[in-house]
């Protein structure tokens, strides 16, 4: 019995190294999922208020309006995020 337990000790050190490794890994993926959860949120909140905004701009350049709500709710490089390119179409 005695030798048997010698070739396993030292098993116990290299589980948990593989297990800390795995932990951490599925702690930045949840990091990651969170961040790109928290952005994607703050993105429709811009858009929700820069369509807002134009809806409510009756004589004046809508474009430039949205342009500059949706940029004071979404600036650039929020959160890492690279520059946003606004595809704006602005109908009757």
């Amino acid at each position: 019995m005695r030798g048997n337990r010698k070739e396993t000790r030292g098993q116990v050190v290299v589980l948990l190294a593989l297990m800390a490794a795995l932990l951490m890994g599925c702690a930045g993926l949840a990091l990651d999922l969170v961040r790109a959860y928290i952005v994607r949120e703050q993105m429709h909140a811009a858009i929700d208020a820069a369509t807002l905004a134009g809806i409510r701009a009756v004589d004046e350049d809508r474009r430039a309006i949205v342009e500059q709500v949706f940029a004071a709710n979404f600036p650039n490089g929020y959160m890492g995020t690279g520059d946003v390119d606004l595809d704006i179409k602005v109908t009757g």
